[in-house]
């Protein structure tokens, strides 16, 4: 849309973040509605079962677990398009006794459905029905050390595997590598991931495991074929600092050398392009890394090369320091600070958690920085500012405290402060 329709639009959209009684705002609706990509992984959605309840009449989709809570056209309307969509919510619109035909109906089935009451009877005869089976035997994901009697720690990326059975095959062949033409074409599956596995999947086992050298791959992989550069050359690059030692990756980061903003990085990426383009010279239309090297598997690097690429890439600071103890990672962002007022980003659980910390190390922060409306004027006895304190605090240091650190870091670039320099993302486990 052009600017002039956004700005038109602007004020027929509210977004309210978190609310703490979502009942205020149900009760100013006369439609909810929740579309859902037909790969979700929504099962009881009590928010539905709440809006239900409220005789809300609800338009909604036929995936996941939604059609065990909605009779369509009799307690809602489920829809398999976008068109779809729109053409439900504009039919309730001009018809007023329909919506209140389906809100009522919605409101008489949660009541005789989701009452806490028959959701504890459902549970118990559940269980009893669990209790009942024979037991099973289950190969454990964690395995005892046999001469330390101590749990042996696995990688991030092996509990995904583990922990997705067959959806995991793209991921077992991409890293187990068996011929490099099958690793590079499960590559390229990976790259292709919807959103919901990407971010149910690898993002969320990133925020637990943000060492881990392959879910930055993957997580590149996905990046690179959104069109989203920065943030595959940022995964890649951190992929080789933590050692993930396959020789594709270096192919893959060199597509993007002109995204390094280190000089000397640049050139040794820009050597590593150069020589795979004059190997594969008579292949000018080749548009992706794993179709230049699937023109020629054996292609390698100089290994000189690429130690001095890897070495100093390990030794580069990164937005976070996930390797070091969260009072480690405060002291090493109070050097960079350089006694600049500093503030906390995130006034929840984690930035409550960064604050404790840094109390135990004698470090006073200036304040939170926080959208939510939930939150008191002071957290921990410190103010609780919005981001706008920030265009008059332009001499600030600004420590991330969030899972959302990308679009926080987006957000600070926009406002004229540098990653390292102005703001790092702090990782609270």
């Amino acid at each position: 849309k052009t600017q002039v329709e956004r700005e038109n639009l602007k004020d027929r959209f509210r977004f309210y973040g978190y609310v703490e009684n979502i009942a205020d705002v149900i009760s100013e609706m006369d439609v909810y509605g929740y579309p859902l990509n037909e790969n979700t992984f929504a099962a009881a959605e009590l928010n539905l079962q709440e809006a239900m309840w409220s005789g809300l009449p609800v338009v909604s989709s036929p995936y996941g677990g939604v059609p065990y809570l909605i009779q369509h056209e009799r307690t809602g309307i489920l829809v398999d398009t976008e068109k779809d969509y729109q053409l439900a919510i504009e039919h309730l619109f001009h018809h007023p006794a329909e919506r209140e035909r389906l809100g009522q109906n919605a409101a008489t089935h949660a009541r005789k459905n989701f009452s806490p009451e028959i959701s504890a009877d459902r549970f118990e005869d559940l269980y009893t029905k669990l209790l009942h089976r024979p037991k099973t035997k289950k190969q454990p994901i964690f395995k005892k050390d046999s001469l330390h009697s101590s749990t042996t720690a696995i990688s991030g990326a092996q509990l995904l595997i583990a922990s997705i059975g067959d959806f995991a095959e793209a991921l077992r062949s991409s890293q187990e590598g068996n011929g490099l033409a099958k690793a590079l074409k499960s590559d390229k599956v990976i790259a292709e991931s919807d959103d919901l596995f990407h971010q149910g999947c690898i993002i969320q086992f990133l925020h637990a495991h943000p060492t881990d050298p392959w879910l930055h791959f993957w997580n590149g992989l996905i990046h690179w074929h959104r069109d989203n550069f920065m943030e595959a050359h940022d995964s890649w690059s951190m992929a080789i600092r933590y050692a993930l030692g396959k020789q594709r990756v270096f192919y893959y980061l060199s597509h993007l050398a002109e995204m390094e903003q280190t000089p000397f990085a640049r050139e040794k990426l820009l050597e590593i392009r150069r020589e795979a383009e004059q190997k594969l010279s008579g292949d000018s239309d080749v548009s992706s890394p794993w179709e230049m090297l699937l023109l020629d598997p054996a292609l390698e690097h100089d290994g000189g090369l690429i130690k001095e690429l890897t070495d100093f890439l390990k030794s580069q600071p990164q937005i976070i320091y996930p390797e070091l103890a969260l009072s480690q990672q405060l002291e090493k962002a109070f050097e960079r600070a350089q006694g600049r007022p500093i503030y906390l980003w995130g006034a929840g659980v984690a930035g409550q958690k960064a604050k404790t910390a840094m109390d135990g190390l004698n470090m006073e922060p200036r304040g939170f920085i926080d959208r939510s409306q939930k939150l008191d004027a002071q957290v921990q006895r410190l103010p609780v500012f919005s981001p706008k304190i920030l265009n008059e605090e332009k001499s600030a240091f600004v420590l991330i405290c969030t899972m959302y650190y990308r679009q926080v870091a987006e957000e600070l670039k926009e406002l004229g402060f540098n990653p390292f320099e102005d703001f790092l993302a702090l990782h609270i486990p």
